[in-house]
């Protein structure tokens, strides 16, 4: 292999090898301390939206007064409690997985920094403009946290800023999922056809550095 794959070439290889190994292993380590809630408790957000009609605030009592991405603002017994009968000990099985797992959510970890109370008091967003897809699921789940199409909405550096360290910590992963395996060949056919998405995180001039000539 020496003839066909020059010394330049294998370490621009093993250096390339090393880069999307450290970033698989990243992405993949990214939620896996994300409680598996369906092991806990039965719920269905698509019920209590539609069939219901709760309002979000309801349940995340504290999401409105909330200044920081690690605040817990998952829903407590005494939230369920404003409707359900939290106190009959013989049906607790309605939404618990069983009576020896009472535990209640953990506070997901997250590598963010993020302000609710701006965003819903001085804002006036509507939760689910951000937190989109919940009218169709059961438990929230990673996948219905904000992906950065929707954050790019307001923060596109005029409306609102696109500080990347504005509201990611130093320890996040800014690469996306999909930036992998054969990436650098199959992106051509995805700027092609969204290059809006392109734009959130890249500017032409990004491309000109590679594509020169």
């Amino acid at each position: 292999m020496e003839w066909i794959m020059g010394p330049k070439l294998r370490r621009f290889s093993f250096g390339i090898a090393i880069f999307v190994t450290g970033w698989l292993l990243a992405g993949a380590v990214r939620y896996q301390d994300e409680q598996d809630r369906s092991k806990v408790i039965k719920f269905s957000h698509k019920f209590h939206i539609e069939e219901v009609g709760a309002e979000c605030v309801s349940c995340h009592t504290g999401a409105p007064e909330s200044q920081k991405a690690a605040d817990n603002n998952l829903p407590t017994m005494d939230n369920c409690a404003e409707c359900h009968d939290v106190e009959d000990e013989e049906n607790c099985t309605m939404c618990h997985i069983s009576e020896e797992v009472l535990e209640p959510f953990e506070n997901p970890p997250r590598q963010l920094y993020f302000n609710h109370a701006f965003h819903v008091e001085d804002q006036e967003l509507a939760c689910t403009q951000c937190h989109q897809g919940l009218d169709k699921v059961d438990l929230a789940s990673p996948d219905n946290l904000p992906p950065m199409e929707t954050c790019s909405r307001c923060h596109d550096g005029e409306k609102a800023f696109a500080d990347c360290a504005r509201c990611h910590t130093p320890d996040f992963v800014l690469l996306p999922e999909d930036h992998q395996g054969d990436w650098k060949i199959e992106h051509s056919r995805e700027a092609r056809f969204d290059q809006n998405r392109c734009g959130i995180c890249h500017a032409t001039s990004d491309c000109q550095e590679c594509h020169q000539g």
